[in-house]
């Protein structure tokens, strides 16, 4: 990519900001579904249907650059699943994303289970893409015995570890690739998160820890958590909170403080909603975020049963500004629905300016 397609993606972000002045543009932030595929069967995965569907096909890689090339200019692409490293061709997926919308990070989770595969596409991922970052998060649920009970995986701690160590050891020579780790708490594994924080921080050293609620299959708008499950992640999220403040918010970014105080108030945000099932502030999924599974369905939110559109049938800007999406997105907002959700939660605050400002001050002040 030159130069000039660099600039002019960069202004395309800028102009969809007009969603800050109340206008209705192209979203800022996709999440994709690559593949429903994955080689474990998770107890709290949300999207075990799917995965248990042999018959779902794919978008292919033709298809999703169709999907780049609409988009433009994007902040944030998250590329899920299933387990994305079973496509083969994800490196190609994450080029064509960087050749089109030159997103400011482009984040995947992944269960770890393929270190040598995840440590070869990544390295090319990190070379081919070096203007965005290249955030591979991993997933860890508990310590060994936890983690695999969890995951229904023998043996799948120690590949997550032996993935973790292969892809840092790429990190000195690509300053654009970050590893985080996601804890999703859990009645299986509560009592155990502080103790898996402290493993993580001493043995692990990812960059981050990104630690998750559960979500329940009520939601949106119905919000049911055990009450002792939420008070040991609110105690997770504390204890990590603390300890990052002392090993790392010394040394960052402005914007890595404004993140980390979204971070924050995200996770303040989510143990209220959890605690009081209770609306807080307007969800823009709909019109700042949107997801597409690997059928190519288009929804407002992956929480959302009903696609509003399919990119087999239509163009992704047909789908975006037709009558049923805009009705959707502003019936969201106008409903007051709200979930624990982290993905539609992340760029709700961010293009709220009341809490843009809130997550600076919080950032800030460490």
């Amino acid at each position: 990519m030159n130069e000039a397609s660099g600039i002019n993606l960069e202004l395309q972000k800028l102009e969809k900001s007009a969603i800050l002045l109340g206008r209705r543009s192209m979203p800022l932030q996709l999440v994709l579904f690559v593949t429903s595929r994955c080689n474990m069967r998770c107890d709290h995965c949300f999207y075990l249907d799917e995965i248990n569907d042999s018959s779902r096909t794919e978008l292919s890689l033709e298809q999703i650059e169709t999907l780049a090339k609409e988009l433009g200019g994007l902040h944030w692409i998250a590329l899920s699943g299933g387990e994305p490293y079973l496509r083969k061709d994800l490196v190609e997926i994450t080029q064509a994303f960087y050749k089109h919308c030159r997103p400011n990070i482009m984040s995947h989770v992944t269960n770890g289970y393929y270190p040598e595969r995840i440590s070869v596409m990544t390295k090319k991922m990190a070379d081919s893409c070096p203007k965005s970052k290249n955030l591979v998060i991993f997933s860890l649920d508990g310590l060994e015995e936890t983690h695999e009970q969890i995951r229904h995986s023998p043996g799948s701690f120690g590949k997550v570890k032996e993935s973790i160590q292969a892809t840092q050891k790429h990190q000195s020579e690509y300053s654009n690739l970050e590893t985080g780790i996601v804890i999703t708490a859990q009645e299986n594994n509560r009592e155990e998160l502080i103790p898996l924080i402290e493993y993580i921080e001493n043995k692990l050293m990812p960059d981050g820890i990104y630690i998750n609620l559960q979500r329940d299959h009520n939601q949106p708008s119905n919000v049911l958590v055990d009450p002792l499950t939420l008070k040991y992640y609110q105690e997770a999220v504390v204890f990590y909170e603390n300890l990052r403040a002392k090993k790392h918010l010394k040394k960052s970014s402005l914007l890595d403080r404004l993140l980390d105080g979204k971070n924050k108030l995200q996770k303040k945000t989510i143990a209220k909603i959890a605690k009081e099932n209770a609306y807080q502030f307007p969800c823009l999924a709909g019109k700042v975020s949107v997801v597409v599974d690997e059928l190519g369905n288009v929804y407002a939110c992956e929480l959302l049963k009903d696609p509003i559109g399919n990119l087999t049938s239509q163009s992704f800007k047909e789908i975006w500004f037709s009558d049923e999406g805009i009705k959707l997105s502003n019936s969201i907002t106008e409903s007051k629905c709200y979930c624990t959700h982290e993905c539609a939660m992340s760029s709700s605050i961010l293009f709220n300016p009341p809490k843009l400002v809130q997550s600076m001050i919080s950032g800030m002040l460490g």
